[in-house]
């Protein structure tokens, strides 16, 4: 199912990329994906700080909770807003088991491990209240979310899933900041939003599915 995923945001980055570069602004990004419970534990005073050191624990931290990929459109309304459409694969990892042979303690069987993946298409708009070498901006947005889980087995360093939970879907939204970067020959973004997967929708039971991303992209 990644491989599928990863190659379905390959085939519509191209789509976009001919069918939009006249006409609007289209991008990779990725980055850090975290769980609203894990925010703490990954942005604190030992990552927060302009060093080398705590830059390696903030990357090394923030990938132990969660990572993201997508692609990105932008097309510019006027002088302030751009609308924004995008797809984006998020994963975050939850638990491990590791399996080992009972007659021998120390050699490693394989190795278990569940992960939830969220899969939002996103639209929605980006204020700049000026634009130069460098435009920061506030986004918000509407999103409609994929959601399911998977339980992963080790085959030779790599992760395979071996079974997937049903999935399911729900609507939410997403507000945040960013900056966007003019080099002239490409551009550079870089953005923190908190985003909410399941506002609308939810079961009974249903417990809140929200997190911050926080990555860099390319635009074209």
């Amino acid at each position: 199912m990644k491989k599928l995923i990863i190659a379905s945001l390959i085939l519509t980055a191209v789509a976009f990329q001919q069918s939009f570069a006249e006409s609007g602004s289209f991008g990779f990004f990725g980055g850090l994906s975290t769980p609203s419970n894990k925010i703490n534990d990954v942005y604190n005073s030992k990552t927060v700080r302009v060093n080398d050191t705590a830059l390696a624990n903030l990357i090394s931290q923030g990938l132990d909770n969660g990572y993201y990929i997508g692609v990105k459109y932008g097309f510019k309304l006027n002088k302030n807003f751009t609308f924004f459409a995008s797809i984006a694969y998020n994963s975050f990892p939850e638990s491990e088991i590791i399996v080992v042979d009972p007659n021998d303690q120390t050699k490693v069987l394989t190795t278990l491990s569940t992960s939830t993946k969220i899969v939002p298409i996103s639209a929605g708009l980006q204020l700049y209240p000026f634009h130069s070498i460098i435009s920061p901006y506030i986004a918000g947005n509407l999103t409609y979310s994929y959601i399911y889980s998977t339980v992963n087995q080790k085959v030779m360093g790599v992760d395979v899933a071996v079974s997937k939970s049903p999935s399911y879907s729900r609507f939410g939204a997403g507000i945040g900041l960013g900056i966007d970067f003019d080099l002239k020959v490409i551009g550079l973004n870089l953005e923190g939003k908190y985003n909410y997967a399941n506002l609308i929708g939810k079961t009974d039971n249903e417990q809140s599915k929200s997190y911050f991303t926080l990555g860099v992209g390319i635009v074209f």
